[in-house]
């Protein structure tokens, strides 16, 4: 006797429409977001493709299982979009339904960037420089503006992003008041300020003349010093020659303009 077996096999796909997709409202730039997105559970077998794309310029593919029925989706904004919601639109290709699109909107907040600044510089020898690190977890354009409290400004456009170097001569003994302001790319400002003590400074240059129109500079290797020059030593018009690096100390410069039949020199650090 032969017998016939019969089966019946049910399939249950997601309904078309039951999708639902978590956004939250707002979060920080450089800080992860979690979105998640549920949907009514597939057959046991079904593995439905999802395309997120977050609104920034990227995108994320996936495979949702279907009795997982719900998907966590973390992503990082490196910037704010500048007044602006990103869009985050989710597609699911599924295999019953076709394609099913759900979307939501989240405000991207801009940080305001930090300055670290220590309480208190030594300078001993007049030449003072440094870096004054700047944190900011979106990825923001920094500009800055150094005040190193003795009448100098250094002004810094969109080009430092973490740090701002330091690089000042100070002429004087004393202490100054040093601030660095920044902003960032969407106007945010924050700063911070430091005592310099300046306990010593550059020594000063000396200029010996030789019998063949020479000048025998003696200074600090490394450091540039200005040469002028003037027709009487009570001028008040001095006149840039050269700048000139000392590679040795003393370190020999000849002027090799004769036109004159008296001429006075002066050398200024730089």
């Amino acid at each position: 006797m032969r017998y016939l077996y019969l089966f019946a096999a049910v399939l249950y796909a997601g309904t078309a429409g039951a999708q639902t997709l978590t956004v939250p409202a707002t979060a920080d730039e450089g800080s992860a977001v979690i979105f998640t997105y549920d949907e009514l559970p597939d057959a046991m077998f079904y593995q439905d493709q999802i395309t997120i794309n977050f609104g920034d310029g990227t995108s994320l593919v996936t495979n949702a299982i279907g009795r997982t029925a719900r998907l966590s989706i973390a992503h990082t904004y490196q910037d704010d979009a500048h007044g602006a919601p990103y869009t985050v639109t989710v597609t699911e290709d599924d295999l019953e339904a076709g394609p099913v699109e759900s979307t939501g909107q989240i405000e991207i907040r801009n940080v305001v960037p930090v300055v670290t600044l220590p309480p208190s510089y030594t300078v001993s020898a007049g030449r003072f420089s440094g870096n004054v690190p700047v944190t900011d977890p979106g990825n923001d354009d920094i500009r800055a503006q150094v005040n190193y409290g003795d009448g100098t400004i250094q002004n810094f456009g969109f080009a430092f992003r973490r740090g701002i170097p330091l690089n000042h001569i100070y002429y004087a003994t004393g202490t100054y008041n040093l601030v660095v302001t920044v902003w960032d790319d969407d106007s945010a400002i924050a700063g911070g300020s430091a005592s310099v003590h300046v306990t010593g400074t550059i020594p000063q240059p000396e200029i010996a003349i030789q019998n063949f129109a020479g000048l025998l500079v003696k200074g600090e290797v490394g450091q540039t010093y200005e040469i002028q020059k003037a027709d009487a030593l009570e001028s008040t018009n001095w006149t840039s020659l050269v700048y000139l690096y000392l590679t040795n100390n003393p370190h020999l410069w000849i002027d090799l303009d004769t036109n004159s039949t008296k001429r006075f020199y002066r050398a200024i650090a730089r």
